[in-house]
C-alpha cells in the first residue's frame, strides 16, 4: 500500500509506504498533509506516469479509519456542539469508545476518527460517515462531505496551519468540552498528546450504514 505526503495543498508530494510518513516531515511548523486512503501497489506505477499526479486513478484505495471533518466559519461553538453529538452516538450508541481519536483541525474545526480493523472503500466511508450523521442528529450543515474523494488529503496531526498559525492537535475526552478560546490556546504548541485508541471491530457498520438515496 501507498499514502500520498503532501507539504501545502498545492504541493503534488511523494508516494511512501504507510509506515514511511513520519520521515517525511522535515519540520511540524509548515503545513503538511497525508492522503485519507491508502491506494494499491498499481498506484505507484499510475503515480509515474501520470506525472506524479494521481488524478483518475480507479484502483484501490481503502482505509481503516472512519473520519469526520466538522466545521464552520466563524461558529466554531456550532462545530464543538455537533462534534459532543456524534461522539456519544459513536460511544454510546454504536458502542466503538474504544476506537474514538479527536483533534482540534488548527483553524476553524474538528475531526472525528474511528479507528477500525476493517478496510473500507472511499465509497463505503462516504456512505457510513453520512448515515451516521444522519442518524445522531448532526447539523449537516458543519459536516464536509467532499473530504471521500480518493485523492483528499488531511492535515498531519502536530503541524502547524499556515492561516491561523496554530497546529492540529489531539484532543482528550475532557478538553473536548473547553471553550473555543482554551482549544485554540492547546493548538498553540505541538502535544506530547498520544492517542490511546484501540482499532475497533467495525465491519457490522456496513450492512446499516451503506444504504442508497443519501
Amino acid at each position: 500500500m501507498y499514502t500520498r505526503v503532501t507539504q501545502t495543498v498545492q504541493d503534488r508530494g511523494v508516494l511512501v509506504r504507510p509506515e514511511e510518513v513520519e520521515a517525511q516531515i522535515t519540520d511540524r511548523n509548515l503545513d503538511w498533509y497525508r492522503s485519507a486512503f491508502d491506494y494499491g501497489e498499481d498506484a505507484l506505477e499510475y503515480w509515474q506516469e501520470h506525472k506524479n499526479s494521481l488524478k483518475g486513478y480507479q484502483g484501490k484505495a481503502t482505509t481503516k479509519t472512519l473520519f469526520w471533518d466538522l466545521d464552520a466559519e466563524d461558529d466554531f461553538p456550532k462545530v464543538q456542539q455537533n462534534a459532543i453529538k456524534l461522539l456519544q452516538f459513536i460511544e454510546e450508541i454504536l458502542g466503538l469508545a474504544d476506537g474514538v481519536e479527536v483533534y482540534f483541525s488548527g483553524n476553524k474545526g474538528m475531526h472525528i476518527l474511528l479507528r477500525t480493523e476493517d478496510e473500507f472503500t472511499n465509497s463505503e466511508t462516504s456512505a457510513i460517515c453520512y448515515n451516521i450523521a444522519k442518524k445522531a442528529g448532526l447539523d449537516m450543515s458543519v459536516f464536509d462531505t467532499s473530504v471521500y474523494n480518493i485523492t483528499r488529503i488531511f492535515r498531519i496531526e502536530n503541524t502547524k496551519h499556515q492561516k491561523s498559525g496554530l497546529f492540529k492537535v489531539l484532543l482528550s475526552d475532557a478538553e473536548i468540552k473547553l471553550s473555543e478560546a482554551e482549544i485554540r490556546a492547546l493548538g498553540k504548541t505541538q502535544r506530547d498528546l498520544k492517542p490511546i485508541s484501540i482499532p475497533v471491530k467495525a465491519e457490522s457498520l456496513k450492512a446499516p450504514y451503506i444504504v442508497t438515496g443519501k
